[in-house]
This record gives C-alpha cells, structure tokens and sequence, in this order.
C-alpha cells in the first residue's frame, strides 16, 4: 500500500520517471560489502558487516569508503578507494539484481521518457544496468561523476530533466536514501521513496518523502493517475 504524506497533493500527472539506481532499481549491497571488505583486508584492517556497509551506500564511493575506513585511518582513503574500485570493477554483478517486480514496472512506463541519477560513479552505473539488460529502458543516466555535483545538490535532477526534454514539475523522483528525498524537494521535483531500499520509512518520510512505495508496482498505479489531489 502506497503511504502518503500531507506534502502529496499534486494535480500535475507525471510525463517522465528519473530512478535511483542502489535500493532503488537494483540490490547491488552485497557486491558493494563484498569488495570494501576485500579492500580493507588487504590492508590489514577489519572487515565490516553487510549491514554496516549496507547503511554507508548512497553518497558515493569515496564517501562509502570514509565511513568504512576505521577513524584513525582515514589517511589511507586513497589507496583503499582504487583498491575498492578495481575489486567492485570485477565483481560488481557477481551477486546485483533487480529488485522482484522491476523489470515489468519498467516495461510499463518505458514509453515515457526515463532515466537513473544515481551518486554511483557512471562508469559502475551503465556496467550494472547494461549486464542487468536495464540500460534499454533509460534515455539518460547521470552518474556520481558525471557533473561537478551530486545529490542531495538539486541541480543533478535540473539536469537530468533538461536532457530529458520533460519540466521538473511534471516529473517524479524515485529514490531510497535521505540524499534523494532532499535532492528532489530543493529541486521542487515530486519525491517518491521506496521501502525495499537502504533507509527507513520513517526516516524518509521525515526527511520530506510525499509517497513511499511498499511495491514496484505502485510507482506504476502513481505514474498512471489521471489526476492526483489539487495543490491549494
């Protein structure tokens, strides 16, 4: 069942759908454990758990790999960083899939035009969904790396709207992290969340989430609405 809150009360239908790619279209955390830890035994450092390192994903590599790193050895960021990418470069669909009901939901909206703003570097990003057989649906995909910003800063979606052809208020925002939900309401972009991601419902309602979707499909019953409540 979808959850709403008070801020949903659109009367714009949705003429495009820009996606999250980590938690959102794909369950990529096992991989992403998977080669942190290997970057970090390397090193002679401890190892975290899938569920730390599920909980650092979404504000990109070097950000995954500070909060990884122990406090005291944050001066080996670099070499653990290239460790961490040539290990993930490898292994990055050794274990990632689409999360169930994906495909088809993408099916559904791909006559509309899609894409993925993801903070994931963009080289990652297309490998996963082009091996995933998902980069047919998505006429652009911005990655971590591919402007001078990244989310929660809202001109990643100005952008991604612009090379879609679409205005930002006739389009809608799906991600699973606090990152997104803020990078969508400073861009006055509707924000709808998914609960299957790597953050809490509750936390991305309070974080300004207008729906959280509890199933792929629902974004699609969203998308479909001929009419949604009126903004007063």
């Amino acid at each position: 069942m979808i959850r709403k809150s008070p801020r949903h009360d659109r009367a714009v239908p949705f003429a495009a759908v820009i996606f999250d790619l980590d938690g959102t279209l794909v369950d990529s955390s096992r991989d992403l454990a998977d080669a942190v830890n290997r970057a970090l035994t390397e090193q002679g450092l401890p190892a975290r758990s899938h569920e730390e390192i599920r909980a650092f994903v979404g504000d990109g590599a070097r950000r995954l790999i500070d909060r990884s790193l122990p406090e005291d050895q944050l001066a080996l960021a670099p070499d653990t960083l290239a460790r961490f990418q040539a290990h993930y470069g490898r292994g990055l669909l050794a274990s990632t899939r689409p999360y169930p009901g994906v495909v088809e939901v993408l099916e559904a909206l791909a006559p509309r035009p899609l894409a993925v703003a993801t903070n994931k570097p963009e080289g990652f990003s297309r490998a996963i969904l082009a091996g995933l057989h998902l980069d047919r649906f998505f006429a652009v995909v911005v990655g971590g790396d591919s402007l001078a910003v990244r989310k929660p800063d809202p001109q990643v979606l100005f952008e991604v709207a612009r090379r879609l052809g679409v205005e930002v208020e006739a389009t809608l925002y799906v991600g699973d992290g606090l990152q997104d939900v803020l990078a969508a309401r400073r861009a006055g972009m509707a924000c709808g969340a998914v609960s299957w991601g790597f953050c809490s419902v509750e936390a991305l309602l309070a974080a300004g989430a207008e729906l959280v979707f509890e199933a792929p499909r629902e974004i699609l019953d969203v998308v479909r609405a001929a009419t949604l409540p009126p903004r007063p």
